[in-house]
């Protein structure tokens, strides 16, 4: 008897990125209008969710991280979330036969920002990682710059409830999370230099700027 020779879907190329930034920096509305560009542009987008977030709006407390144990635990959770998050994407990215971008909100080198440095490099280690090799993970690394650095009278929290920092918590953030992210070799860090739409723009260009085939802007 003849054997039915499997048929393998077409692999897509897939382009990913991440955007990272402090508290308040635009990075919700830089996610969207990426999104509603690109897809208008013919590109089939899959949007990464952040892991903590899907935490923190599903029971998880900061109350729960009561010591260092507890916050390894979680950052160990999230870490198994984030990969099971995009690798799972990818994958499915992969076999959609058209132009397919990931776009993922945070990704794996933030954690760095919320833990001590030995812990970190550690955790990564006992996961078979280097930085290096998260970095290679993703095609371009944005970081947005918090609005409490450069454009303080538009920082608010109102709309992430999850969010505490004040100013000089934000800007602290800020650093440390941009700090893990610039050695990435296609960072592009977005200040507050303009107006938001503006800053928003830039999101758009520089992504266009990686992709070479679209003008998100238009």
């Amino acid at each position: 008897k003849k054997k039915t020779k499997k048929m393998s879907a077409p692999q897509s190329q897939v382009h990913k990125i991440v955007l990272t930034g402090g508290p308040c920096a635009g990075k919700t509305t830089s996610l969207r209008k990426l999104s509603e560009s690109l897809t208008a542009h013919g590109y089939r987008v899959y949007l990464v969710p952040e892991a903590a977030t899907i935490y923190f709006t599903h029971g998880v407390t900061v109350h729960d991280l009561k010591t260092d144990e507890d916050s390894l635990e979680f950052q160990l959770a999230l870490l198994n979330l984030q990969l099971q998050l995009e690798d799972g994407l990818y994958k499915m990215a992969a076999r959609c036969g058209g132009k397919a971008i990931l776009l993922c909100d945070r990704g794996l080198m933030d954690a760095r920002a919320y833990m001590k440095l030995e812990t970190w490099k550690k955790m990564i280690a006992d996961n078979n990682f280097t930085e290096d090799k998260i970095y290679q993970r993703y095609n371009q690394a944005i970081h947005l710059i918090t609005a409490a650095e450069g454009a303080p009278t538009f920082y608010t929290l109102d709309n992430n409830h999850i969010r505490t920092e004040n100013l000089d918590e934000a800007i602290a953030l800020d650093h440390k999370t941009r700090a893990c992210w610039e050695n990435h070799p296609n960072f592009f860090l977005v200040d507050n230099s303009t107006g938001f739409e503006e800053k928003v723009q830039r999101v758009l260009t520089a992504v266009s700027n990686y992709l070479k085939d679209v003008d998100l802007n238009h």
